[in-house]
């Protein structure tokens, strides 16, 4: 796993361990709630069809339930 990709599931890891310190949060929210905030990240960076783009690719891994990573620019 690339170092960007370490780092990003250790983000993801210390967001998700909070969940269980703070009343009332939950796991489903915040998940919906950074999708949201990247996708608003990449926005400002990058064009609708683009994101929309990279998009499918994840729908269509998940769908024949392979890995999620998508390589662009590598």
């Amino acid at each position: 796993m690339a170092g960007e990709y370490q780092r990003a599931q250790e983000i993801l890891d210390a967001a998700m361990a909070s969940v269980a310190n703070e009343p009332g949060m939950q796991e489903e929210t915040l998940s919906r709630a950074l999708m949201t905030q990247l996708l608003t990240f990449y926005r400002e960076r990058r064009s609708a069809s683009d994101i929309i783009s990279e998009l499918e690719q994840h729908i269509r891994s998940i769908q024949d339930e392979g890995d999620s990573v998508v390589t662009r620019g590598c």
